[in-house]
């Protein structure tokens, strides 16, 4: 089954065609940009503020250190730029690498649904749990059937259980493909949905690729919002560890899976704090890394205010 959004050329083919004509008409920063451009699209968040971070602050502050007081001493400030650049490049993406890298180990050694924020667990959780109470002959098919189709009706989309049904099994399909082929299935459903919300939508200005999913009770008001991408890579992340534990419990479907979400989105908010701990901690550390020298190198070249106070009352 393939999902194709109804029209005639899709966002990325323009995409391409906007490249090359930008690379027709200048070739060395056309492929400076859009490899730049590309990158951070590919990154995310990250990308985004590493690159304008690095570019914007990093750079020139480094630079600027490298010339302090150039006119006064002659010589490049290499020791103020070496503390600067050190300073300003480690405070910068660690924010990120930190929170990365424990995430990274809790996936390892715990699951993949570590990596899906503690809202999604429990909105993706209540629907599992909800499907397992129907006992479908295929728990994982049902529950991708359900999910998708919460997702639309709560994002907005109306009627759409046959679309929904579409996209999860193109989804299963998906997950079982090389990440060459997953990429491209993922985009095409990205396309679809975005199409799918602009339909039903009156706002030109929403967000097309935003997803929501409702949970709780309906008094609470309780959503998980999400763009369309990270949507289908929390439901397989997820997914993929509960029924993992689903094949080893011998017990009641329904009443284990309430167990499982509870563990994990505790798990979650555990790694949450230790994100958070670990990045507050490593900034009170900071300063010890960059501090390379005893006198400030920034003040080289300059006459100290006591002195030059002295001097001054001597002469009169």
């Amino acid at each position: 089954m393939k999902v194709q959004p109804n029209y005639t050329r899709s966002y990325t083919e323009i995409d391409r065609n906007n490249d090359k004509i930008g690379k027709k008409q200048n070739p060395a920063f056309g492929n400076f940009a859009v490899t730049t451009m590309d990158a951070i699209e590919r990154g995310g968040l990250f990308a985004s503020f590493a690159v304008q971070d690095i570019l914007g602050s990093c750079v020139p502050r480094t630079i600027t250190g490298f010339y302090r007081n150039k006119d006064i001493t002659g010589k490049y400030n290499y020791a103020e730029a070496s503390e600067v650049s050190i300073r300003e490049f480690v405070s910068s993406i660690t924010m990120f690498l930190i929170p990365m890298g424990i995430l990274a180990v809790a996936k390892r050694g715990i699951g993949r649904s570590c990596d899906v924020p503690a809202k999604f667990i429990k909105a993706l959780g209540e629907t599992l749990q909800k499907t397992a109470k129907d006992k479908p002959a295929d728990l994982k098919k049902a529950f991708y059937n359900n999910a998708f189709t919460k997702m639309f009706l709560d994002s907005g989309i109306k009627n759409s259980q046959n679309q929904a049904a579409q996209f999860a099994d193109k989804l299963i399909e998906l997950e079982s493909k090389d990440k060459k082929t997953y990429k491209q299935g993922i985009a095409e459903l990205k396309d679809a949905f975005s199409v799918l919300k602009k339909e039903n939508s009156s706002d030109i200005t929403e967000d097309f690729f935003k997803t929501t999913l409702k949970y709780g009770k309906e008094s609470e008001s309780l959503m998980a919002q999400s763009s369309f991408g990270n949507f289908v890579k929390y439901i397989s992340d997820y997914s993929h560890d509960a029924f993992e534990a689903i094949k080893k419990n011998q017990g009641d479907v329904e009443e284990f899976i309430g167990k499982f979400n509870l563990k994990r989105a505790g798990t979650r908010l555990l790694a949450n704090l230790t994100m958070a701990l670990s990045v507050i901690g490593f900034y009170m550390y900071i300063p010890k890394l960059y501090t390379l020298h005893k006198v400030n190198p920034a003040l080289a070249g300059l006459e100290p205010e006591t002195k030059g106070t002295v001097a001054a009352n001597e002469s009169k």
